[in-house]
């Protein structure tokens, strides 16, 4: 139910084969450069993969707001969401969720915060990073 070392793996596989794909990162499913260090340290975590990411891209008058999901060990998990008052205290972070489907491996927690669409993806950036990090229970 909760991340293996397997499926990190294999996920982290083939987002590096993704990766090349960045001709237009602003098209839904494509690699978004933008964000990508961040998922980069968060990927380099124990217990933390991530398997859907977007820095915010304005589309005209539509916003595309900055998301990450995660996929945890349980260990993890657990950590973030009972500290997850206090992630959302920030400005910067709109909305902590955690999702469940019938093709998901397991529960993914998906955090909606201001990124490039408004200025703030360095920021909010520095605050998940430190947050999951703290939930890893890694010194820093």
């Amino acid at each position: 139910m909760f991340l293996t070392d397997r499926e990190k793996a294999d996920h982290l596989t083939r987002w590096s084969e993704l990766r090349g794909c960045t001709s237009n990162p602003t098209a839904p499913g494509n690699p978004d450069p933008a964000i990508f260090l961040l998922t980069n340290a968060l990927n380099a975590l124990d217990g933390v993969c991530t398997v859907q990411s977007c820095a915010g891209h304005r589309r005209g008058q539509a916003i595309d707001a900055a998301h990450i999901w995660l996929r945890t060990s349980a260990p993890v998990f657990n950590a973030m969401l009972r500290s997850a008052p206090q992630l959302v205290e920030h400005d910067e972070i709109e909305e902590l969720a955690v999702r469940y489907g019938r093709t998901a491996s397991g529960p993914i927690i998906e955090i909606i915060f201001a990124g490039s669409e408004r200025g703030c993806l360095e920021q909010s950036s520095a605050i998940l990073l430190d947050y999951v990090t703290r939930a890893t229970g890694t010194v820093t």
